[in-house]
């Protein structure tokens, strides 16, 4: 099955998470997107339908990948470290809506 895609038939918005982004997921519903930001060592949530940043929290060094849990409850997010700074880790963060269109993660 050939699918073409042309320049018309895609909207595009953009939001400035960081230097490095290196990991993303989205939420089954699509409403968040999460991404592990590996120049400032932080885990970033944006509302998609806005494309705005709802939450940021510092990581361990140099993270590389992220998951969210089957429930979507948990936020897990795997570290390099680099040069003897942390790293070689996984930590784990509770994702949680605080309000209709807020999000909150916190370690």
């Amino acid at each position: 099955m050939n699918v073409r895609i042309k320049p018309q038939d895609v909207h595009m918005e953009k939001v400035f998470v960081g230097l490095g982004p290196r990991s993303l997921n989205i939420s089954r519903d699509g409403k968040w997107l999460f991404v592990a930001v590996n120049r400032s060592s932080e885990a970033v949530a944006v509302e998609c339908s806005k494309m705005k940043i709802v939450s940021r929290v510092g990581v361990d060094s140099f993270p590389v990948g992220l998951a969210l849990s089957s429930d979507e409850r948990e936020l897990w997010v795997t570290s390099q470290g680099r040069d003897g700074l942390g790293g070689n880790s996984v930590s784990v963060y509770q994702v949680r809506v605080v309000a209709e269109e807020n999000l909150e993660v916190k370690k």
